[in-house]
């Protein structure tokens, strides 16, 4: 299992397997569900589109996953998630970064 994977429903994410990412393409609950399920303690940041925060936030209660990160695909949630992100970098490394 990857240390870094990206959830989201659009075919355009998979541009984060440049980046590192494990990309999945899910759009249903119980496909985040299996997912979830197959998770080892090696994944280390589970980053996600906004669209799917809603079902993703469901699986957070979930231990050993340090970071979830919620990534924004539309261009009107851009800005407060900019800032959200940024927060917290800070706050997981102690310093501001972006």
């Amino acid at each position: 299992m990857s240390e870094q994977i990206f959830i989201s429903n659009k075919k355009e994410a998979t541009l984060f397997n440049a980046m590192g990412f494990k990309v999945y393409i899910l759009n249903k609950e119980d496909e985040v569900n299996e997912l979830f399920k197959t998770l080892t303690k090696e994944t280390k940041v589970i980053a996600y589109d906004s669209d799917l925060k809603d079902m993703i936030l469901k699986f957070k209660r979930y231990e050993g996953y340090p970071l979830f990160l919620e990534i924004p695909f539309s261009s009107d949630k851009k800005g407060s998630k900019q800032l959200e992100i940024k927060e917290k970098i800070k706050k997981s490394i102690g310093i501001d970064l972006l």
